[in-house]
């Protein structure tokens, strides 16, 4: 047969230099290089060589002209190659590999041993924008990590394993503020599958934390939404805490739309009444839109507080909320459907514009309070097919004008001249 290596036997160059017994390392093969740190005249296409430092085998594709030159490529063996299906970045866990790579535009961040992995991974994302990945773990964030501008930069988007990928913050007890956040999402970034748990324990401070997950339009000079999807989050705030700017898990700025999926929220605390109050979703401007489907809440003062232009809920849930389910403040289009609402204290809906236009149906309202209308509202639109419960169940008093027809009202109705009350069971 043909000389295919140092014998004519095979087409194996082994593990070593046979020179020296030094191991093959990439590189340092039969005639690659332009000076060759070892040269054999024998190399032909299709030999290999096993170089343990990579745990792979190496093939000649090309041995090059006068014993040097030589093309060597790795190829897979017991050891997992390149996954060039991966996400872009990939962050490990407390118990996976502590080693970083990065070839090919893919990135693995350790976090096991690894103090500066945020920064690492803040960094990676405001240079080259991509899809991260965080595998199972629990990452405790010092301050949040922010999506880049995608007008100057690139989108980015965010994914856990589930429940398995947890974000940790905390509220500073020495007067830092920013801690508490864990995401500053931007146009067109997603956030999936993982859980944030944020701690404001007593004594804690952040005066400029707006929310736990901040939908920010910025600088961009484009407007637009971020998505969030099969999130759990919970947010602790201690009654000898001194926070007070994270009013919500989520807050959606000016100018932006968040809309959300399979998201629930566990809220502990308290903050006030009406747009004061600590809620899971807070939209603070009369520019901002907020969509919610297949979402639930419990806990706090407000599932919602809408403060914006738009607001749909689709198959929501909100339990044991203290104040209201939905408080809405704003000169906005309001559509609920499909939804329940079960209020330990307050109102299920409280409407306190006149000019918010409502679209309520198909819904269950029941608030435990023995003074709190169910359904309060001094706006306008249609309440058709809920059914309504409460001491006082309906309060309408002040409004410009509700369709109210095809209900079960259980409890207390009081309504407006402006009022079309008909067809309900009471």
């Amino acid at each position: 047969m043909a000389l295919r290596s140092p014998t004519p036997f095979h087409n194996f160059w082994g593990t070593a230099n046979p020179t020296t017994n030094v191991a093959w390392t990439s590189g340092t093969l039969p005639n690659e290089g332009a000076v060759p740190s070892y040269q054999n005249g024998n190399l032909e296409a299709g030999d290999f060589a096993y170089v343990a430092g990579d745990s792979t085998f190496y093939v000649c594709t090309n041995p090059g002209v006068a014993q040097a030159n030589a093309v060597w490529v790795q190829i897979t063996t017991g050891a997992a190659s390149i996954d060039r299906f991966a996400p872009r970045y990939i962050v490990g866990g407390s118990s996976d590999s502590a080693t970083a790579y990065d070839l090919d535009g893919f990135t693995y961040i350790p976090s096991n041993g690894n103090p500066t992995w945020q920064t690492d991974l803040q960094n990676a994302l405001n240079a080259v924008p991509g899809d991260v990945h965080f595998r199972p773990g629990t990452f405790a964030l010092d301050g949040p990590i922010t999506m880049p501008d995608p007008v100057t930069v690139g989108r980015c988007s965010v994914r856990g394993a589930g429940r398995s990928t947890i974000f940790t913050t905390t509220a500073s007890l020495t007067n830092v503020n920013g801690k508490l956040g864990a995401f500053v999402l931007r146009a067109g970034s997603t956030l999936s599958d993982c859980a944030i748990a944020a701690d404001a324990p007593a004594n804690s401070t952040d005066a400029t934390t707006l929310g736990v997950v901040y939908v920010y339009a910025g600088g961009s000079p484009v407007p637009g939404t971020a998505h969030v999807e099969n999130v759990y989050a919970t947010y602790s705030l201690d009654p000898a805490s001194s926070v007070t700017a994270c009013q919500s898990i989520y807050r959606v700025g000016p100018l932006m739309t968040g809309e959300f999926s399979d998201c629930e929220n566990l809220l502990t605390g308290t903050l006030g009444i009406g747009a004061s109050s600590l809620g899971g979703w807070l939209t603070a401007a009369g520019t901002n839109s907020l969509a919610l489907s297949s979402c639930a809440h419990s806990g706090g003062d407000d599932a919602v507080v809408h403060l914006g232009y738009r607001l749909n809920l689709s198959q929501f849930q909100s339990v044991l909320t203290n104040v209201n389910g939905v408080f809405v403040n704003a000169d906005s289009l309001v559509n609920i459907v499909n939804s329940t609402f079960e209020a330990a204290a307050g109102s299920c809906l409280s409407v306190t514009n006149p000019d918010c236009q409502l679209g309520l149906s198909n819904s269950v309202l029941d608030t435990a309070d023995l003074t709190a209308a169910s359904f309060a509202s001094i706006g306008k639109g249609r309440v058709v097919g809920n059914d309504i419960r409460g001491t006082v169940a309906v309060d309408t008093t002040g409004a410009t004008g509700h369709a109210i027809g095809f209900n079960v009202l259980i409890g207390t109705v009081t309504t407006e001249t402006t009022d079309e009350v008909a067809h309900n069971i009471a």
